[in-house]
């Protein structure tokens, strides 16, 4: 003990349990209260959305329109794809409204082993040109100098080329996606292929 400290002293009361080769059933967290309470809901928001999402009424495309809405159907095991010939490898959607397009979050077919040469128009204006990146999903598209517009246009300036960036990553459950994935294009073809696009514009 310290000079110039009163002791202090601690009782504790226990209690004599079964055991059995220093073990017991008795578990002292059983017999604590329980308290679900919960304090009241915060006023201000739990998250703040920083992209909303512009609609889009209606899809022209170079060929096979039968299929052009399944680009914006919100189903990842469908696509909308292209003759394989470059003159009709476009897709033009038409949004609901003149907006500023910041980002482009598409989804194409062979994602994981797949790049495509694109290049973007808002209207008649090129916005964007260069090589996706392969992903296990989306590919997002920032568009650096973004002018309003009433419809985009994404054209394919030819084949897609092969990456093996994700060539040994397996699904959890392991089997592919809807084959979707992993598609083989006839060489030479320019074929764009969509699975899912959706356009964003940043909220200030």
């Amino acid at each position: 003990m310290a000079d110039g400290l009163r002791p202090v002293v601690t009782e504790l009361t226990t209690a004599v349990v079964d055991c059995k080769d220093g073990l017991s059933t008795y578990a002292p967290g059983m017999r604590l209260p329980l308290n679900l309470d919960r304090g009241e809901t915060p006023l201000t928001p739990s998250y703040q959305d920083v992209r909303r999402t512009i609609q889009v009424k209606s899809v022209q495309v170079g060929s096979n329109k039968a299929d052009a809405g399944k680009a914006i159907n919100d189903n990842e095991r469908t696509e909308w794809k292209s003759d394989g010939s470059k003159e009709n490898a476009w897709a033009t959607f038409n949004l609901t409204e003149n907006a500023r397009v910041d980002e482009i979050a598409i989804k194409l077919t062979g994602w994981r082993n797949k790049v495509y040469p694109l290049a973007i128009y808002a209207d008649h204006q090129k916005v964007w040109e260069g090589i996706t990146y392969a992903t296990l999903g989306y590919v997002h598209i920032d568009i650096p100098k973004a002018v309003k517009s009433g419809r985009i246009t994404i054209k394919m300036l030819g084949p897609s080329q092969n990456s093996n960036k994700f060539g040994e990553v397996k699904e959890l459950a392991g089997g592919a996606t809807g084959e979707l994935d992993r598609m083989i294009t006839a060489k030479g073809k320019t074929e764009l292929r969509i699975v899912e696009v959706d356009f964003l514009q940043k909220i200030k």
